[in-house]
């Protein structure tokens, strides 16, 4: 099945903020040519279980090569912030 715009859009955001939650970063991985980080790890995991729920959601799973742009799109467009404990530690000190 096709997925449209919008539902695209979701998968995205929905990536992005999972990636955000967990502090994923490809930065803090050396270059690969094997995809064997852990960051290609936390990837094949988060797009896994990304798929599945989707599969629950929409009755669908969404393609492999749709799972993999949807990715990078989300890492494009992410600031690429401390993770939420980070953040919020950070702020308890600041409040201090």
């Amino acid at each position: 099945m096709a997925m449209n715009e919008h539902e695209y859009r979701e998968l995205v955001a929905a990536l992005r903020r999972i990636l955000d939650h967990y502090g994923v970063d490809y930065r803090r991985s050396p270059p690969s040519y094997d995809y064997n980080t852990l960051y290609d790890h936390q990837c094949r995991l988060i797009l896994d279980e990304v798929a599945t729920s989707w599969q629950q959601h929409y009755g669908y799973r969404p393609s492999p090569g749709a799972l993999q742009k949807a990715l990078f799109a989300a890492e494009h467009s992410r600031r690429f912030s401390p993770p939420w404990y980070k953040r919020l530690l950070a702020a308890l000190r600041w409040k201090k």
